[in-house]
């Protein structure tokens, strides 16, 4: 057979060969885009954002003890503000609540952020009178711990609360122990989602070399296309739905907020919003969502979804007034919210996961 012959059966075959290969050949490309995009995640996203929280938890605890010092309006509104900040932080992290997030012996989660806050609990551990010690908050419940209780202790009866601190000095030795608690519990998430020996990130960005959860970045990389989902159905919800009424035949419920003492529910979407966005979206130093050759196809679907995300943002703006207060005077405004964040919901749950061809899951969210 001439050498030319031999070279067009070679060019004909190995196509075929990668079609009865299950598309082998094709698959083990997706499969490197897949992982790149995950690691340029890992890289720029995420690593940064646990180490963020993990810094402002801390800065949160020095505001706090700075507080308890001089117990004045400024070392108060100076505490708040680290509060907000410490907050956001976290709050972009949410569509990463997997893994450390629920998973022992960690389970971080729980600690930073039961809400809403439970004032009964945390009455009752004020109230009480066991010595307050760090070890008592970590032990004490999720309902007195994390973000929420801190909340509580720095927002909670803004007539009363300066005065209460002062003539209660139990405050300060609770509100202490939550921050160093909290501060803990930071750092070892920000621990587990680093790029150290043995963590759970490892797992996520190289998992065949890991051998944990996932078997391959497609599974890996399904987990995160699936949160994105799992988020905006939760925003739906628990954030906004559930204190509309949603669950109580229509009775808003605002003591079902998120972040109700401090009057920061809308902010705290705006930020899970804000990272999900930013998961998409690509820049000269990331890769995103749109940088995968699939979804470079649908220059529809990328955007559909930008200018959902535009008009999600925007309606979120358009409620200028507290949450607490819009569920029950505005409720229309926030009906507007939620549709717009089920058209998120539906873009990715359907349209992302069938162009990228993932496997889709169960929002492990559903029940609790």
């Amino acid at each position: 057979m001439h050498r030319q012959q031999v070279m067009k059966l070679s060019v004909i075959a190995m196509p075929l060969l990668c079609i009865s290969l299950f598309s082998h050949c094709e698959l083990e490309d997706v499969q490197d885009v897949r992982q790149g995009i995950i690691k340029s995640w890992a890289q720029h996203l995420i690593v940064p954002g646990f180490q963020d929280f993990a810094d402002r938890a801390q800065q949160l605890l020095v505001a706090t003890e700075s507080f308890c010092t001089a117990i004045d309006l400024a070392n108060l509104e100076a505490s708040q503000n680290t509060w907000r900040d410490t907050r956001a932080a976290y709050k972009r992290l949410e569509v990463f609540a997997f893994g450390p997030h629920k998973e022992f012996p960690g389970r971080y989660g729980p600690a930073i952020d039961t809400w809403p806050a439970r004032e009964e609990d945390i009455l009752e551990l004020l109230n009480g009178t066991k010595e307050i010690s760090t070890s008592l908050i970590t032990n004490g419940g999720a309902t007195k711990r994390g973000l929420p209780a801190l909340e509580w202790f720095l927002f909670a009866s803004p007539d009363t609360l300066l005065s209460e601190t002062v003539s209660n000095p139990r405050r300060c030795e609770i509100l202490l122990a939550i921050g160093e608690d909290l501060s803990l519990s930071a750092q070892g998430l920000a621990e587990r989602w680093s790029t150290g020996e043995g963590s759970f990130l490892n797992e996520l960005t190289d998992p065949e070399t890991a051998q944990g959860m996932y078997a391959n970045s497609k599974e890996s990389f399904a987990e995160i296309v699936n949160r994105m989902w799992f988020t905006f159905e939760n925003i739906q919800r628990d954030k906004l739905g559930r204190p509309l009424g949603n669950e109580s035949n229509g009775s808003p419920q605002p003591d079902n907020l998120e972040s109700r003492f401090s009057q920061n529910a809308i902010e705290d979407i705006r930020n899970n919003l804000s990272m999900i966005s930013e998961l998409f979206e690509a820049t000269d130093e990331r890769q995103g969502l749109v940088s995968h050759p699939r979804m470079m196809e649908r220059t529809d679907l990328i955007a559909s979804f930008r200018n959902q995300v535009n008009k999600t943002m925007q309606s979120l703006d358009d409620i200028d007034q507290p949450l607490s207060e819009a569920v029950l005077e505005n409720p229309d405004s926030v009906r507007k919210v939620i549709d717009n964040f089920g058209e998120l919901q539906t873009l990715v749950q359907v349209d992302f996961m069938s162009t990228l061809a993932l496997t889709l899951s169960f929002n492990d969210a559903d029940g609790d």
